[in-house]
């Protein structure tokens, strides 16, 4: 429930332009807020001068007041930045810190989701991954013969892409059995994020997104990621790693993300192809 402490609120109206739902009055000078309507998006705690209001369930004290030097980030440089992200697949042995792993699974928390729904949880696999890589692998390995005989019934993939797919899960399964770690590339930690279904529409999207959050945050920590969408393979026609997971039947996940401490440093940024642009 939000509160409004009428004491405290000196009737700026900051909150009343601009609550998406209209869901807040004016009453005797004092904001006041109409709960039925409300998505508790904390957009009025974000523009309240004098900190009188508070939503049941979130922690005021984590609110941060803006300034310049913690907020502002140069244009340029948050652009160069992201161009000069790579997809990491080689990796120390080094322990991601739990405190850098709190904070990037903070940036995901604070992507956005539709009507503010914040349904996204997350899965961080560490001590497990070892059996979850062994699991998967295994799976891959299944898939690809089935494929050579020409089993593809429930593979959602053309004809030359599992060819081509088989090929590559053929390897990765022969690459471990050498010690070689070609799904997770000896990254020591998996971050899932996980959707629910039964809120529509579908949260794919806003996976995606905070999943993308994520990894760029991950790099701001000295670390690297790389999204390993051959686990999807193997994950969506396996129960046993569901299961394994703790993934329930009504939660989506698009792809997992393994993070860790780079073996690699770029120099420079890598070209890309120029954007196609219509401009109407």
């Amino acid at each position: 429930m939000i509160k409004v402490n009428k004491d405290v609120c000196i009737g700026c109206e900051n909150c009343i332009n601009d609550c998406l739902m209209d869901n807040i009055i004016m009453e005797d000078g004092k904001a006041k807020m109409i709960r039925e309507k409300c998505v508790d998006c904390g957009h009025c705690i974000a523009l309240c001068p004098v900190d009188a209001i508070n939503i049941d369930g979130y922690d005021n004290g984590e609110v941060v007041e803006y300034s310049r030097d913690k907020f502002d980030i140069n244009g340029d440089v948050l652009l160069n930045f992201i161009k000069f992200r790579r997809s990491i697949r080689n990796y120390e042995e080094k322990e991601v810190e739990k405190e850098k792993i709190k904070k990037i699974i903070d940036a995901g928390r604070y992507s956005p989701t539709g009507s503010n729904r914040q349904h996204i949880s997350y899965t961080v696999v560490k001590e497990k991954l070892p059996e979850l890589r062994e699991l998967t692998i295994n799976k891959l390995k299944e898939l690809s013969d089935a494929v050579l005989d020409g089993k593809t019934d429930n593979l959602e993939y053309d004809e030359t892409t599992l060819k081509k797919y088989a090929k590559s899960w053929n390897h990765i399964y022969k690459e471990y059995q050498k010690g070689n770690d070609k799904l997770f590339f000896h990254g020591n930690t998996l971050i899932i994020a996980k959707g629910d279904t039964r809120i529509k529409p579908a949260p794919r999207m806003e996976l995606g997104m905070a999943l993308s959050r994520m990894e760029l945050t991950a790099y701001s920590l000295g670390l690297g990621g790389c999204y390993i969408g051959y686990f999807m393979s193997a994950f969506s026609q396996s129960e046993e790693i569901r299961n394994f997971l703790e993934i329930k039947d009504y939660e989506e996940i698009v792809s997992p993300l393994v993070i860790g401490y780079p073996n690699i440093k770029y120099i420079k940024t890598a070209p890309r192809k120029k954007a196609d642009v219509k401009w109407l």
